[in-house]
């Protein structure tokens, strides 16, 4: 499932690269309020996904990053297929 929703990831961003996400980040102790584009969303979400692969190859993480890089690659994939 967490694949599907990073294929759904990957084509709101390239669909709507412009759109204002809004959310909450940890600084230490501290939280705070982030605005950000989509598409600059999406370039720290794959970040992520990549320490996340390194992680789970070596062995060290359960969550399957590289099923999220794959559902977020058939997104990019169905996005070039539907655009205008």
């Amino acid at each position: 499932a967490s694949g599907g929703i990073s294929g759904v990831i990957a084509f709101y961003a390239l669909q709507f690269p412009r759109a204002r996400l809004v959310t909450m980040i940890r600084i230490g102790p501290l939280f705070r309020w982030v605005r950000l584009e989509a598409y600059v969303g999406f370039i720290l979400w794959i970040a992520l996904q990549a320490v996340g692969i390194f992680l789970q190859t070596g062995g060290l993480s359960l969550v399957s990053s590289l099923a999220h890089v794959g559902g977020a690659a058939f997104g990019v994939v169905f996005w070039l297929a539907t655009r205008r």
